[in-house]
Order: C-alpha cells, then sequence, then structure tokens
C-alpha cells in the first residue's frame, strides 16, 4: 500500500472513529431526554382530548372546525418533536454530508413553515444578504430553523400584527442567521435554561435543547436574547473554505 494511500486510509477511519463516538454520546444522552419527550407528548394529548370532548359536546359546526384545527396543530407539533428526537439519535448520514448552500436550507424551511404562519395570521419575512456554502448536514440546518421559525410563529399568534423575521448577513468566516419575532419575550427564569430538556411546559420541552445540537453538529453556535419587545435566536456557522 502506497504511502498516500495509508494516509488516506488512517484518516478515513479517524471520521468514522469520531462519528461512532459523536453518536454513542448522542444516544447517552437519549435517557436525559425520554422523560421530557413524554412530557411533550403527554402535553399535547391533553390538548387533543379537551378539544374532542368539547366538539362531541357541541352541535356547532364551527365548534368541530375548532376543535378540528386543534388537533391537526397538535398532531404536527408531536410529529415535529418526535422527528427533532430520531433524527438527534440518528447516526450522522455520511452520504448527506457535504457543501450545500445556505439559501437552499433557508428556503426548504420558510417553506415548511410559511402555512402555519397564514393559519396564524403572522407575516413571515427573509431577509438575506447573499448566498454562502456550509459544509455539513442540509437536513440538519433545514430541521434547526424550522423549529426556531415554529416556535416564533406560535409565541407571536393571536398578537396584533404579529412578525417573524429570518435574516441572513454573511460575515468574514461565518454566517450570522437570526430568528426574531416581536412576541412577549421569554420569562427570564425560562430563559436561564432555555436550551436544556423540558426548559418550558408548554410543548416545546425539548426542541430547543434539540436545536442546540443541530447547530453545534454544522460547528456553529446558538445564543438567545429577550425582553417584553420580542426574542431574538442569533446562530453563528462557519463559512466553508474559511
Amino acid at each position: 500500500m502506497s504511502s498516500a494511500r495509508a494516509r488516506r486510509a488512517a484518516q478515513n477511519e479517524v471520521v468514522m472513529l469520531k462519528e461512532l463516538l459523536e453518536h454513542q454520546q448522542r444516544v447517552s444522552q437519549a435517557g436525559l431526554i425520554t422523560a421530557a419527550l413524554a412530557h411533550d407528548v403527554d402535553n399535547h394529548a391533553q390538548v387533543l382530548t379537551g378539544a374532542t370532548f368539547l366538539a362531541l359536546r357541541s352541535d356547532d359546526p364551527a365548534e368541530w372546525r375548532r376543535a378540528l384545527e386543534i388537533v391537526q396543530e397538535r398532531c404536527f407539533a408531536m410529529t415535529e418533536v418526535t422527528r427533532s428526537f430520531l433524527g438527534f439519535l440518528r447516526r450522522k448520514d455520511v452520504h448527506g454530508v457535504g457543501a450545500f448552500g445556505l439559501m437552499r436550507a433557508v428556503k426548504e424551511a420558510r417553506q415548511l413553515v410559511e402555512l402555519l404562519a397564514k393559519q396564524e395570521d403572522v407575516t413571515l419575512s427573509v431577509v438575506v444578504d447573499d448566498d454562502a456554502n456550509l459544509m455539513g448536514e442540509h437536513r440538519v440546518l433545514v430541521q434547526a430553523l424550522v423549529n426556531l421559525l415554529s416556535n416564533a410563529v406560535k409565541a407571536v399568534a393571536g398578537r396584533n400584527e404579529g412578525a417573524v423575521v429570518l435574516e441572513v448577513t454573511l460575515l468574514e468566516t461565518e454566517a450570522r442567521v437570526v430568528v426574531s419575532d416581536n412576541g412577549p419575550g421569554i420569562p427570564d427564569e425560562i430563559r436561564s435554561r432555555i436550551f436544556r430538556p423540558m426548559a418550558t411546559t408548554d410543548g416545546h420541552g425539548i426542541g430547543l435543547f434539540i436545536v442546540r445540537q443541530n447547530i453545534r453538529r454544522l460547528g456553529g453556535s446558538i445564543r438567545v436574547e429577550s425582553s417584553d419587545a420580542g426574542t431574538t435566536f442569533e446562530l453563528r456557522l462557519p463559512l466553508l473554505d474559511h
């Protein structure tokens, strides 16, 4: 075997061992967030039970429609949280790792959340400085953005002129991705532990925990700022070849 081939084989082995270790670490955290997952699903199930109970007691078609809307919303939320959990446990898809366009991920995330925004009468805006390439799993970033955008839409739903903005700015070596809303903000006691499992009791107990793990898988970071004027999540993602 040539020295060049031997080096490539050794490098491939290092990559495989690193990925195996990362996967084992995620699995070891599964026990920590299983209780949070059960807690979230139980919250949704209670709402589903209440909606169907009210619908069965009513003869008003408007009440039935409202109950079905609630059922639809909660089923979507349960699907989102279980898929996030399964995606978190899944080993990194080696074939899915590579260069991908940031704009592509942003566009897909927006399309997935647009219907929810329309249903909640929330203005969803996207402002992109320019496109750039990132390295990693495309679906991981889409999943994280969908979670952040969905949470933001739900935070401003029912408010007058509720708005959510996703803004992308390219810096020298990284992309700055910001998701902001004009909702009521996150209470201080929750914000300090927002990225921990079961940080909230509103059905999003593990979502942000998984978002942070996914952003770290892309080599990036996430932070949050919040006040009574709204909430902002800022992602920093390293650009390819920088």
